[in-house]
């Protein structure tokens, strides 16, 4: 779970089960889910991007925090590219306008 908060500790079940303590146990959960759903940041040391059809990597802020990337496989023409995506030009990685 990459996230700088802590996971929250699950409350210590009592003698005799309250209202109290199952809402306790209830919102403890709800933040676990939250975090696993929502994991924040992910830091890594490289990425690798293959020409694998059957899978993709999604980006859903459009950023990437790695020492290295490989992009296998770039078309090396601009055409029928859209904006935004990379294409190699003789080893210089270009951005389609």
């Amino acid at each position: 779970m990459p996230t700088n908060q802590p996971p929250p500790r699950i409350p210590e079940p009592p003698e005799e089960y309250s209202v109290v303590y199952m809402q306790d146990l209830a919102r403890a959960l709800e933040i676990i889910i939250s975090q696993q759903r929502n994991p924040g940041d992910s830091r890594v040391s490289s990425i690798h991007v293959t020409d694998d059809s059957t899978s993709s990597l999604i980006l859903p802020t459009g950023k990437i925090k790695a020492e290295t990337a490989n992009l296998a496989n770039l078309p090396t023409s601009p055409s029928g590219l859209s904006s935004g995506d990379l294409w190699n030009d003789s080893g210089t990685v270009k951005i389609a306008p």
